[in-house]
């Protein structure tokens, strides 16, 4: 290459020196602009927005602390409820204030009101057990303090109301056949209690023992030693389940059987096959010795 042809590379004639003389002077302006336009034009920020949300989240939490604080001090009043000092008391008498005083929530202090005022009565401490409100824990609880003054009084009554020996050697009643009508000729059983009797045979499936009408909820131990001379108990009547073949759901439905139980009558039996007898029960682990003798009765292996 010749010294004029390089030459001729860095030479301009006029109108290229104007424009690259205009082509700086943009150049230049837009660094400016660059390097001088943040903090000329940049806005301050609005923290009024922000502080509002933030005013509204303290509110809120004030408002949480405030809904929340009446339920702990009622749970906390109930604790207190519950450690009270209990003194002797006659379950027949006492207010639903005084059953609240000793540690039960209202709703089981209304219940047990509600049997007394129903014509319900206790005679002896432990017919306390027979309020379903009541759990094993609070009945251990209470009983000790429990003290029935007017009990001679009351059998002295209740012995005229249900007739001599007499009449209960001429009067037998078969259990599982009796309909209402001949329940409601003995004496000291009234509507609700032959309804109670009827509908928890039901339950059942038919009465096994004499002893199960301790278990309508109508029926005090003083009603039962009153009235268990008039029965006497055919057990051919009795609804049973095919051991091999009842399902899960029918099983549970019986008041002896509870959901565990059920499932384990039939996970047993899809592990270990049909029951070659009923004694097999024994050896499912939540079937007790005392609940064996309850249900064993009401299970029976079909002939195939």
């Amino acid at each position: 290459m010749r010294k004029d042809d390089i030459k001729n590379l860095f030479t301009f004639n006029k109108a290229e020196r104007r424009g690259v003389f205009i082509l700086s002077i943009v150049i230049f302006v837009l660094l400016i602009y660059n390097i001088f336009s943040p903090g000329l034009f940049q806005e301050e920020f609005d923290f009024r927005s922000f502080n509002k949300q933030m005013e509204a989240l303290k509110e809120e939490k004030v408002r949480l602390k405030l809904d929340i604080k009446p339920s702990l001090e009622k749970d906390s009043t109930f604790k207190k409820k519950k450690q009270a000092i209990l003194y002797n008391f006659n379950p027949n008498t006492i207010t639903e204030k005084e059953w609240v005083s000793f540690g039960l929530s209202p709703k089981q202090a209304k219940s047990i009101c509600k049997y007394i005022r129903k014509g319900g009565r206790f005679y002896t401490k432990d017919d306390l057990r027979k309020m379903y409100c009541l759990n094993s824990e609070e009945c251990n609880r209470l009983i000790p303090f429990v003290v029935i003054d007017d009990m001679e009084d009351n059998l002295e009554e209740e012995e005229n109301d249900f007739g001599d020996m007499g009449e209960r050697d001429t009067l037998k009643i078969e259990l599982n056949s009796a309909s209402f009508n001949s329940l409601m000729e003995i004496k000291g059983i009234g509507p609700a209690t032959a309804k109670g009797i009827l509908k928890y045979k039901s339950y059942l499936g038919g009465y096994v023992d004499k002893s199960q009408l301790l278990e309508v909820y109508q029926i005090d131990s003083l009603r039962y030693k009153q009235i268990i001379d008039y029965f006497i108990v055919n057990t051919d009547s009795v609804k049973v389940f095919d051991i091999n073949n009842a399902s899960y759901y029918e099983l549970k439905k019986h008041p002896y059987i509870s959901k565990n139980v059920a499932y384990e009558i039939t996970q047993y039996r899809s592990i270990n096959g049909d029951f070659k007898s009923i004694d097999e029960l024994k050896k499912i682990k939540s079937i007790s010795d005392s609940l064996y003798h309850k249900i064993y009765l009401y299970f029976a292996i079909s002939k195939k």
